[in-house]
């Protein structure tokens, strides 16, 4: 398999785009090397460059314009100066940057994050059932167990069999 031998560039043959042959031109190929920016970069025979790295107008045919107008090309081909310009030089790391990312993830248990999420409900039932300004009335744990102790299961089915929906009269 064939790859592009451009920086960040992982295209390679058999994937849909044109890969061309570094030209034959001494000049135009000089052009083409220092274009990629690699350090002391001589091309092979099977070094490649591929379309990513050519704006439209360096092609025979505006590869953009063609879809358009619905003409498939099968085979995409360069000006006789074309020259590449499209290049990702930005080094990638592979990991953050932050400090956050090299402290361990902190893993809660399932029952913490159960229990959290049951306090968490009961708090917002608390609150909805004080504010006088709802339509809604709620009463929780009318003797029942505490939310603590429950299962979501059980705090939902309290929640819903304890909730009215009242009408306020104007």
């Amino acid at each position: 398999m064939v790859y592009c031998v451009a920086f960040n560039c992982k295209t390679g043959s058999g994937q849909g785009v044109g890969l061309f042959e570094f030209p034959k031109d001494e000049k135009r190929r000089k052009v083409w090397i220092s274009r990629i920016k690699r350090k002391d970069f001589r091309p092979s025979k099977t070094s490649r460059l591929c379309a990513k790295h050519f704006t439209n107008d360096q092609f025979v045919v505006d590869p953009l314009l063609a879809m358009t107008i619905g003409y498939k090309l099968r085979k995409l081909q360069l000006k006789s100066d074309a020259i590449p310009s499209v290049f990702d030089f930005e080094v990638k790391k592979k990991g953050n940057d932050n400090a956050d990312s090299f402290k361990r993830k902190q893993r809660q248990s399932g029952a913490v994050a159960k229990r959290k999420r049951i306090e968490t409900l009961a708090q917002i039932l608390e609150v909805s059932s004080d504010s006088d300004q709802n339509d809604n009335t709620c009463t929780i744990n009318e003797g029942k167990e505490t939310p603590h102790e429950s299962n979501t299961e059980q705090l939902t089915a309290t929640y819903n069999a304890s909730c009215q929906t009242t009408s306020v009269s104007s």
